[in-house]
């Protein structure tokens, strides 16, 4: 699980998060490793923060990969307002085929295949 925290007053904004990601093995098996990234900041002008949870991978490209690359297209300056650049990732991220193998989009639709159909199964059971 991750904890984050905004912390915001009239001078400045301050951003932690942890850095720990758990992967859990085909076998059950659940691992923890205490090295995800989860804070990026957009490069100048663009006075904003990114933080992520979960996975630290989309499609089996490491956000850090993706920010870094959609940050690049980011106008010379700042958007107007921040739902702007949520607005901006949303339709810059559909014309990024070539960054996901069609192999890593079909793992990825069995895998939430399979939880979907573990975890009713689990209900069923239960």
């Amino acid at each position: 699980m991750t904890a984050q925290t905004v912390i915001m007053n009239k001078l400045c904004v301050g951003v932690s998060s942890d850095s720990s990601v758990t992967l859990s093995g085909s076998d059950g098996t659940r691992r923890t490793f205490p090295t995800a990234e989860k804070i990026m900041p957009l490069p100048a002008p663009h006075n904003v923060i990114v933080l992520h949870s979960g996975s630290t991978e989309l499609l089996g490209v490491p956000y850090s990969l993706l920010l870094g690359e959609w940050g690049r297209t980011l106008p010379d300056s700042p958007l107007s307002r921040v739902a702007d650049y949520r607005t901006h990732l949303q339709a810059w991220l559909p014309d990024q085929v070539g960054l996901f193998s069609l192999d890593a989009q079909d793992q990825y639709l069995k895998w939430i295949l399979q939880d979907l159909f573990l975890a009713m199964r689990g209900r069923v059971l239960h």
